[in-house]
């Protein structure tokens, strides 16, 4: 069959195909009728032949329409007729993850060693979400693991054999911010009673909680699969995890320090409906008010980046109120309060021993406000209890980020009722095809980011 049936000298034009429970047909135009039917000066004859071949479209070959509405429509050389509104990681794990483009990965920042100094390992990728999983059983129920599986999916060879590990400058920096944080937290009262939440863009997330090793455990909460035009660049997760892979593995013991759980937080980017963008975006998940209480948590720290308004992300403000009504203190730490040490400062016994970089040389220190001393000012700040650092604390001249900032309850993009993370797949056809040019992934719901 083709798109173009002719009848007599008439060739017939597909337009509209229907592929619906409650609808199923085709519609067709010929060209040469109104080609005909326009003509300005068409003689009576012409117009009585004119007339037969649109009575003949009507009545005579009334059985094409006929036959059409009993799947004509399906044999337009793969077109598709049916959108059927799928989850993208749904669709992801049956087609893969790159679902219909070839369009490679782009891995910025390549690197080939680790943090540990071993080269990349392709066959330890697809046992990457059991080495990360929490080396503390009480966390495991927290941990999603989502993202690190898709190196293991069978349908996944592509994304294997692109991979790369990655260590960008801002992944540098924010392990140096982890590493303040966790000096710190070393010298914290009840350390179990705290709970770390990184909100970083995903790469520097893992990177931060690397800095937090190996006194903090780390719960990763990464809950979708990368794409070549995904919103959401959740292979630099991937990569910055193997290149921190060492960090993370358990050890004998279970950290002594609080847990950290990861987040990324591109998980809500922008986005508007974008034929060449695959939507994977998700909601971050963390335990409720009432399971922390039952550990014994009393206090969270959420982790933010430099450069941005003191405000949570809309999928946690429900969650961070909720831990407030079960009398769990929410505060923020902004990471551009972390800094370097703004003059060369002289070693302390408080200080963590200097580190070398690769190349040999002695890696920057980060304190809380750019000094050892003003770092452990971090304690009156927060007015919580630590033990002594051995540094008489100085008051930092400005003020710090989001010290004001709490929790309250607000509207957020999620009352509108829109969706992210959603696909509209096409259906029906002979190819089975998504019908769009590459990506699959237009969300259905009028939320566009946060």
């Amino acid at each position: 069959m083709t798109d173009t049936p002719p009848i007599g000298n008439a060739v017939f034009q597909l337009r509209v195909g229907y592929d619906q429970d409650e609808l199923l047909g085709a519609r067709w135009w010929q060209d040469n009728l109104r080609a005909s039917y326009a003509a300005p000066a068409a003689s009576a004859t012409g117009t009585d032949a004119s007339r037969r071949v649109a009575l003949q479209v009507l009545f005579g070959v009334g059985g094409l329409a006929l036959f059409g509405a009993f799947g004509l429509s399906r044999c337009s050389s793969g077109s598709s007729y049916r959108s059927v509104t799928k989850s993208s990681l749904q669709l992801q794990r049956e087609r893969g993850a790159y679902t219909d483009t070839k369009k490679p990965l782009a891995f910025p920042g390549r690197i080939e060693t680790d943090s540990a100094g071993r080269p990349h390992d392709p066959t330890a990728l697809e046992s990457l979400a059991i080495e990360l999983r929490p080396d503390d059983s009480r966390y495991i129920a927290d941990y999603v693991p989502t993202l690190f599986q898709s190196l293991s999916a069978t349908n996944n060879t592509a994304l294997r054999s692109d991979f790369a590990m990655i260590n960008t400058e801002s992944m540098r920096r924010a392990f140096g911010q982890g590493e303040a944080l966790r000096e710190l937290l070393e010298h914290a009262e009840k350390v179990r009673a705290w709970t770390i939440v990184v909100d970083l863009p995903g790469a520097d997330s893992i990177a931060f909680a690397a800095g937090l090793r190996p006194f903090c455990s780390a719960i990763f909460t990464f809950d979708n699969w990368p794409h070549p035009l995904g919103v959401v660049p959740s292979h630099l997760t991937l990569a910055a995890a193997m290149f921190h892979r060492s960090a993370f593995q358990a050890g004998s013991m279970p950290p002594a320090g609080p847990p950290a759980y990861v987040l990324d937080r591109d998980r809500l980017a922008p986005y508007v409906d974008d034929p060449q963008k695959f939507d994977n975006r998700y909601l971050a998940k963390l335990p409720t008010g009432k399971t922390l209480r039952e550990r014994g948590v009393q206090r969270i720290l959420y982790v933010v980046p430099e450069g941005i308004t003191p405000v949570e992300l809309d999928d946690l403000n429900e969650r961070f109120v909720e831990y407030r009504q079960a009398e769990i203190e929410v505060r923020m730490l902004g990471l551009s309060d972390m800094t370097l040490a703004e003059t060369p400062q002289p070693t302390t016994p408080a200080q963590t021993p200097a580190q070398t970089t690769d190349s040999g040389t002695t890696r920057p220190h980060y304190y809380w406000h750019g000094s050892p001393m003003t770092h452990w000012w971090f304690w009156n700040h927060y007015a919580w209890p630590s033990r002594p650092s051995g540094i008489t604390p100085q008051q930092p001249l400005r003020n710090s980020f989001g010290a004001t900032w709490a929790p309250t309850r607000r509207n957020t993009l999620f009352g509108g009722g829109g969706n992210i993370g959603q696909t509209q797949v096409q259906s029906g056809g002979s190819s089975g095809s998504s019908g769009r040019s590459g990506s699959s992934g237009r969300s259905t719901g009028g939320w566009g980011g946060g």
